[in-house]
């Protein structure tokens, strides 16, 4: 197969193309990975999978095969959260089963709903969080 020309996702196979993507798992620069820690756990619902570093500096939190790794660079000079730019530039996008029912889990738990609950054109129901870092994280479900 000529790699060379894009091809649509659908197509490949692992006999055209030996490494097939599974998940992602974006890095969130935070200036206090316990602190986020204790927010995705806490707000969230999120499982601490593992941390580094005596204090913290970085994390991996999951929900369920969707995680998210938290790091404190040495510096933070320059960076932001891409939803900082503007409330469509997500952070992260995670599919959940029930949108409705993680949201009402979110907000029972005093996560800050960025923008609510919407059905988008697309087909999704969705909604997005922000955390304390600035970062948007949107969780959708396919309607």
């Amino acid at each position: 197969m000529d790699h060379t020309q894009a091809q649509p996702a659908d197509n490949w196979s692992e006999q055209d193309f030996p490494v097939l993507g599974y998940r992602t798992s974006p890095v969130f620069f935070v200036a206090d990975v316990e602190a986020s820690i204790a927010f995705y756990r806490d707000r969230l619902g999120f499982a601490l999978q593992s941390s580094y570093g005596n204090p913290t500096c970085f994390a991996i939190v999951r929900l369920w095969a969707a995680a998210l790794m938290l790091s404190k660079p040495e510096q933070l000079s320059g960076h932001r959260p891409a939803f900082s730019l503007d409330n469509f530039s997500w952070d992260a996008h995670i599919l959940v089963s029930d949108a409705r029912a993680y949201h009402d889990f979110c907000v029972a738990n005093g996560a800050e709903i960025a923008s609510g609950l919407v059905e988008a054109p697309y087909g999704m129901l969705e909604f997005v969080v922000r955390d304390p870092d600035g970062y948007g994280i949107c969780f959708g479900q396919n309607l």
